[in-house]
C-alpha cells in the first residue's frame, strides 16, 4: 500500500523504531507513543533527500540549492531564504546526492531498486496472532510476484563507510537485525537486503544480507517485547529500570 509519509507516520500501528525503545524499558516505549517526537539531524535530513531523490524520481527535487556565493546575512540572502519551504543545501551537496544515486544505480544490487517491478515507499500493517498487537512497516523498496506476495525487500542506508566491519558495527548500534527481522514478520518476506552507500568522497556501494541464526535472534527479541507491551496493557504498568541498586563489573 502507498501512504504519503506523514498518514503513514499517523495510522495506528507499532513500528520498529518505537518498539526497539522496550530493550530500555517499557517506560520509554510508552513515553515514545504518549510524547512522539520526530528527530531531525542533519544525518538524517541528509539521508531522507538521498531516499527520495533514489526512490521517488518522479517527485520534484526534495531541496532547494544555495546559489553560488549567496550570503543570508545579506538583505538579499535573508529575502531568498524565506520563500523557500525545502531544506536548502549547497552545490556540493547538491553533487554528493547525484553522485550517490549514479554509483547506488549502477550497482547491480542497487539498479533493483530502479526496476519497473520494484514498488519504492511502500507499507504494510499486519496484527500479529499471538499478541493481537497491530505492527506496521513502511518499506523502502519491495518486490512482488503475481499473487501481490513480497518476494524481496530492498533497504537503503547512508553511512560514513561500506566496509562489511564497519556496516556490522552500525547493524550493532542501530538494531539492523531487528529492522530485518520486523519487517519479515509484518510482511511476510525474509529476503531482506541492505544497500549501504557512502556519504563520503568516494560514495561506493556494498549490499548486505544479515545472516539467518541473527535474524532469528532479533524475532525472538522482538516477539518477547510484543508479549511484554500486551502484559503492560493489560495490567496499565509500564515499569522503567531497576528500582534496587545494580552491581556493576568494572575495569581499574
Amino acid at each position: 500500500m502507498h501512504l504519503e509519509d506523514e498518514i503513514y507516520r499517523s495510522a495506528p500501528g507499532i513500528n520498529n523504531s518505537t518498539l526497539k525503545l522496550m530493550r530500555l524499558s517499557p517506560a520509554h516505549y510508552i513515553n515514545a507513543i504518549e510524547n512522539p517526537k520526530k528527530e531531525d539531524t542533519a544525518a538524517f535530513q541528509f539521508g531522507r533527500m538521498v531516499h527520495k531523490v533514489i526512490l521517488e524520481p518522479h517527485f520534484n527535487m526534495p531541496y532547494v540549492i544555495r546559489p553560488d556565493g549567496m550570503k543570508f546575512s545579506t538583505k538579499e540572502g535573508r529575502e531568498w531564504k524565506e520563500r523557500q519551504n525545502l531544506p536548502i543545501i549547497s552545490m556540493d551537496e547538491h553533487e554528493a546526492i547525484e553522485a550517490i544515486k549514479n554509483n547506488v544505480l549502477k550497482h547491480k544490487v542497487g539498479s533493483i531498486l530502479a526496476d519497473s517491478d520494484t514498488k519504492t515507499e511502500v507499507s504494510f500493517f499486519k496484527r500479529e496472532t499471538s499478541t493481537g498487537l497491530l505492527l506496521k512497516c513502511r518499506c523502502d523498496a519491495v518486490v512482488m510476484d503475481d499473487s501481490w506476495n513480497v518476494t524481496k525487500i530492498l533497504d537503503l542506508k547512508t553511512t560514513e563507510e561500506a566496509t562489511a566491519s564497519s556496516f556490522t558495527r552500525s547493524c550493532n548500534n542501530f538494531g539492523y537485525a531487528r529492522q530485518a527481522a520486523f519487517y519479515g514478520l509484518v510482511t511476510g518476506c525474509w529476503d531482506f537486503t541492505f544497500i549501504a552507500v557512502e556519504k563520503t568522497v568516494a560514495h561506493q556501494v556494498q549490499a548486505f544480507r544479515i545472516s539467518q541464526s541473527s535474524t532469528s535472534a532479533a524475532l525472538r527479541q522482538i516477539m518477547s517485547d510484543l508479549a511484554r507491551i500486551k502484559e503492560c496493557l493489560e495490567t496499565k504498568v509500564w515499569p522503567g529500570y531497576n528500582e534496587g541498586i545494580t552491581e556493576l563489573e568494572v575495569l581499574v
